[in-house]
């Protein structure tokens, strides 16, 4: 029965990073589909602005003009915020984590291989098992290690960019 529950939580958890990844997908697309929609009101507005053909036609002529009334540049990348200490270490940390209880969870699967009507002999059911135990404990073990070294980075990075208290 606790087989059923770890491999409903490991599509539960896939379903919800792939709506995750989804929703970034739309956030950007919508972000990207305003820059677009704003582009072409600003263009209506300068091409409102001009009283005659001839002044719109050296308008154009201009390199402004071109860039004004062109198609719309994609997006600028922004400018890449300060790095914040630890935090890879952290990210890596969780991502093995993850990955270790998830093996160490695939324990109870394999041991399990009755319940799956799996043709094993019980010597290869335990040795499976064992591998998935022995690498999922080497993740969490791992995955702890870096979290807390990364928090460890983030807390001295903290202190050294505190201002001194002056006396």
């Amino acid at each position: 029965m606790l087989h059923l529950l770890y491999e409903t939580l490991q599509i539960v958890a896939t379903l919800c990073f792939m709506g995750f990844l989804a929703w970034l997908w739309a956030q950007r697309a919508q972000r990207q589909m305003e820059l677009h929609r704003l582009h072409l009101l600003g263009r209506n507005h300068l091409l409102e602005s001009f009283e005659s053909h001839q002044a719109l036609l050296d308008f154009a002529a201009t390199e402004v003009g071109q860039t004004l009334l062109g198609p719309p540049a994609p997006a600028p990348l922004l400018a890449p915020r300060p790095r914040r200490e630890g935090l890879l270490l952290i990210q890596t940390g969780l991502a093995s984590l993850f990955l270790g209880l998830g093996l160490r969870s695939t324990y109870y699967i394999a041991m399990n291989w009755r319940a799956a009507n799996l043709t094993l002999n019980e010597t290869e059911a335990w040795r499976r098992a064992l591998t998935f135990a022995q690498w999922g404990q080497i993740g969490i073990w791992l995955g702890s290690a870096l979290i807390l070294g990364g928090a460890l980075a983030a807390l001295l990075a903290h202190r050294g960019a505190r201002p001194e208290p002056k006396p």
